[in-house]
């Protein structure tokens, strides 16, 4: 598989800041941006609330936290519907696409609520990529958050904090920024084609 692309995303899910909520965590937004890599610049967007089924009335903290109402994921569609549009999405981009997110929890997630769900996840786990551990790993410092990361590369903050396609497009922008710059932690990450790409 030669990889074109590599598709930004960033989830929303359920939260509180009582202990123990982690265990009811579900994804209610998803937000992804496509880079071509041969063009480098972004050619499309994906953005999809889901209604969520374990705890389906959301906390205060998560409605403070990103923005997010009730009557968002009260009129989401459902699990199987967001994972159509997301085949449907990916369909024009053939085999030639990895994901990245800013860490390993945007993976963990889609991974656990795939097992909810009884379905596969929204993006195949084996794709992705943690980019920000190739950031640190490119300055050779320890890991920062996306915001902080933007700041480092003296970047303009886009959108929203805590939202899915505004997270999305600036883990959109620090990619790029990374690619133009040829860093070599992401570059062999792409070059690992898919195959070890969930393990850097």
């Amino acid at each position: 598989m030669g990889v074109r692309y590599l598709l930004c995303v960033d989830l929303e899910a359920t939260c509180d800041s009582s202990p123990g909520f982690e265990q009811f965590m579900e994804a209610i937004e998803i937000g992804a941006v496509m880079l071509d890599l041969a063009k480098g610049e972004p050619v499309a967007e994906f953005s999809s609330f889901i209604r969520p089924t374990i705890k389906p009335l959301l906390t205060p903290f998560c409605m403070e936290l990103t923005a997010i109402t009730q009557r968002d994921v009260d009129s989401a569609p459902g699990y199987l519907d967001v994972l159509a549009a997301v085949n449907d999405f990916l369909q024009p981009f053939g085999d030639e696409w990895l994901w990245c997110s800013w860490g390993n929890y945007d993976r963990n997630q889609l991974i656990k609520d795939g097992q909810l769900h009884g379905f596969a996840p929204l993006l195949p786990p084996a794709r992705h990529i943690n980019l920000k551990r190739c950031f640190a790993k490119e300055h050779r410092s320890k890991m920062v958050g996306l915001r902080q990361a933007v700041r480092q590369l003296q970047l303009e903050w886009v959108g929203t904090h805590h939202r899915g396609i505004d997270d999305a497009r600036n883990v959109g922008q620090v990619a790029m920024h990374m690619l133009e710059a040829q860093a070599g932690q992401l570059l062999q990450a792409l070059g690992n084609s898919g195959s070890a790409a969930g393990t850097t």
